[in-house]
C-alpha cells in the first residue's frame, strides 16, 4: 500500500508499471543503495494515481533531485544530455523505456513558467511503496498538476482534471508553487 492514504488501486497500478517495465527493480534498488533524491513523475505518476489506457505507459518518468544529479549518472553509466522543445528545458538521460530528467524548467516562448525544484518539501510530500523488497517513490499529485499545468499538452489537461478530481492539499500546492517561481497562476 502506498503510504498518504492512497488507493489499493493505485498500488496495483504501481504494481503494472513495474510489471511493464521490470528494469525498474535494478534502477531505483541502485538509487536507493547509494541515497539518491529520485521519484516516480510526470505522466507516470499521473497514471498511478488516475488510471487510464495501460496502452499509454510507453516510458517510466523519473525525476532526479538536482543534489543526486552526478551521483545518479556515475550510478547510470551515462551522461545527462540537455533537451528542449517548445514546452520545457531539462536535462535527461534517456536509458532504453525510462526518462529520467532533472533541472525541469516550463516555457511559453521566452517566458518561463516554472523552475521545477525538488525541495525538502517534495521529500516530505513522497508517497512510498515497498513491493519485493523494494522502496518506490512517487511525486505527491500536487507536484504532477504544478509540472503538467504551465503549456499542456491535451493528454496534460486529462491527467489535471482527473487530479484535480482526487482531492488537493493546496497549502502544499501553493507552497510548491512559490518554491518553483511559479508564473502562470
Amino acid at each position: 500500500m502506498l503510504n498518504n492514504g492512497s488507493s489499493k488501486e493505485q498500488c496495483l497500478r504501481l504494481e503494472k508499471v513495474i510489471e511493464t517495465f521490470p528494469e525498474i527493480k535494478e534502477i531505483v534498488g541502485k538509487f536507493n543503495e547509494v541515497g539518491i533524491k529520485w521519484a516516480i513523475a510526470a505522466g507516470t505518476a499521473a497514471y498511478i494515481y488516475c488510471g487510464g489506457d495501460e496502452s499509454s505507459l510507453d516510458d517510466v518518468d523519473i525525476w532526479i533531485a538536482s543534489e543526486s544529479k552526478e551521483k545518479a549518472a556515475e550510478v547510470l553509466d551515462q551522461e545527462w544530455q540537455s533537451q528542449s522543445s517548445e514546452r520545457h528545458k531539462a536535462e535527461n538521460i534517456q536509458l532504453g523505456n525510462f526518462d529520467i530528467f532533472t533541472n525541469c524548467r516550463k516555457y511559453q516562448g521566452d517566458k518561463l513558467l516554472l523552475d521545477y525544484q525538488w525541495t525538502d518539501l517534495v521529500e516530505e510530500q513522497l508517497r512510498e511503496a515497498t513491493i519485493d523488497g523494494i522502496n518506490y517513490k512517487i511525486v505527491a499529485p500536487e507536484d504532477v498538476i504544478l509540472l503538467k499545468t504551465p503549456n499542456p499538452r491535451e493528454k496534460d489537461k486529462e491527467d489535471i482534471r482527473k487530479l484535480e478530481n482526487m482531492g488537493l492539499d493546496n497549502n502544499y500546492l501553493q507552497k510548491r508553487k512559490i518554491e518553483c517561481r511559479n508564473h502562470f497562476w
